[in-house]
């Protein structure tokens, strides 16, 4: 909705996601932007991840580390805030990717890196691993 509380339907809009670490306003792991046209009620679709990169890799995202806080914001005479969110349990299917066949690889709190194992007794061991 513009100033004036009308839908912008069917317009071209500019939309910036901002991914912050920690904190609402924390600093920025990742920023895209997006060129997109509105629906008749004023309303876009799209997906985060493709749009074009501002700063930061996408790909590097450190999904198993930090909170994540996604802002969404407008362009309209500069840029406009929508809303900031706490990312929760979906994106981190993306964490998923990391386990390593021998085991799923952890990150203690130091910087040191894991594979966590388990054997065929359920027995669970650690073994020190580079961190990439």
């Amino acid at each position: 909705r513009n100033a004036n509380g009308t839908a912008m339907a069917n317009q071209n809009v500019n939309v910036r996601f901002t991914l912050h670490q920690i904190a609402a306003n924390g600093s920025i792991e990742y920023q895209e932007t997006h060129q997109l046209t509105t629906n008749a009620q004023g309303l876009f679709s799209t997906t985060f991840g493709q749009g074009q990169a501002q700063s930061g890799s996408y790909a590097q995202i450190q999904w198993g580390i930090n909170s994540k806080f996604l802002q969404v914001e407008y362009e309209s005479s500069g840029w406009q805030t929508i809303g900031t969110q706490q990312l929760m349990a979906v994106p981190y299917a993306i964490r998923a990717k990391e386990v390593e066949p021998s085991g799923l690889k952890l990150q203690s709190p130091d910087g040191g890196c894991y594979i966590l194992q388990v054997n065929n007794s359920g027995q669970l061991s650690t073994v020190s691993v580079p961190c990439d």
